[in-house]
């Protein structure tokens, strides 16, 4: 069977498509598409999903508000804050708390929960960008590195993610409830199992 120039015109495209991908870790359905060996479809831009989110107050929330109102610059209120906020499904809400954070001290674990609240409203290269970032402030800190596990794994780069992975050290026991995580993260921690 002979392809037609047309035909091979669209695969060498789909070749440059998956190379460039796979340089600058683009994460986009487009992407992953060619990075599959097929041609993308349909507009990237069309039918978004908006995140749900809930917008009731989390238990705890005003207790820790209330400390906040005394110590406004503790990190550690900051961050129990927004991770309350996460596990409760308001990323919005979370990551206003975490730009207050980050202005106060740019930490490996606030721009990690950016970078969950960042990838839970639909955009997972800034997501992807924050936790590296997270990772240059703390090249240890493993819920940076299975949350950008996660996300390469997510949108085709299967190498690139279980090299991410085997860069977690030490035992944990990550669970996939825990709000520094993205979904799918606990289970990059396991290998992808």
């Amino acid at each position: 069977m002979t392809t037609t120039p047309l035909a091979r015109e669209a695969n060498d495209a789909v070749k440059e498509c998956a190379a460039a991908a796979n340089r600058l870790k683009v994460l986009s359905e487009a992407a992953k598409a060619c990075l599959a060996g097929k041609t993308p479809t349909g507009d990237p831009q069309a039918d978004l999903p908006v995140p749900t989110v809930n917008w009731e107050k989390p238990g705890g929330a005003e207790r820790l508000e209330r400390s906040l109102a005394k110590k406004p610059r503790d990190l550690t209120l900051i961050t129990k804050l927004a991770e309350l906020h996460l596990k409760n499904n308001n990323p919005y809400m979370a990551r206003l708390v975490v730009n207050k954070g980050i202005e106060v001290r740019e930490t490996a674990p606030l721009l990690n929960l950016l970078g969950v609240a960042t990838a839970k409203l639909g955009n997972p290269q800034e997501a992807l960008g924050l936790f590296d970032r997270a990772l240059k402030k703390d090249g240890a800190y493993s819920f940076a590195r299975l949350n950008k596990a996660s996300l390469l794994a997510d949108y085709g780069y299967a190498k690139a993610s279980a090299a991410e992975a085997r860069k977690v050290r030490g035992a944990h026991d990550f669970s996939s409830g825990d709000p520094r995580l993205i979904r799918g993260a606990a289970r990059a921690s396991r290998g992808g199992e």
